[in-house]
């Protein structure tokens, strides 16, 4: 599971330092777009490119590794 990884954990990690961005009741819009959909294109990004350094990756391999990420309940 994702949650055991050791990247989850310094996901939590970068969260938790830089609560400030979450915390305050103004809202910041930039460009329209809401902070899940910046983290979601952000997070899509990385997953292009964790693929695309990886290219011996099966495709069974790659369903795998998006399924686990999907299953993280944002």
């Amino acid at each position: 599971m994702v949650t055991d990884k050791d990247g989850y954990m310094h996901l939590i990690q970068y969260l938790t330092e830089h609560l400030g961005l979450f915390e305050g009741k103004e809202v910041v819009s930039v460009a329209g777009d809401t902070v899940m959909e910046l983290f979601e294109e952000l997070l899509s990004a990385q997953i292009i490119m964790l693929c695309g350094q990886n290219p011996s990756l099966t495709f069974a391999q790659r369903n795998t590794m998006i399924r686990e990420i999907d299953a993280i309940d944002l």
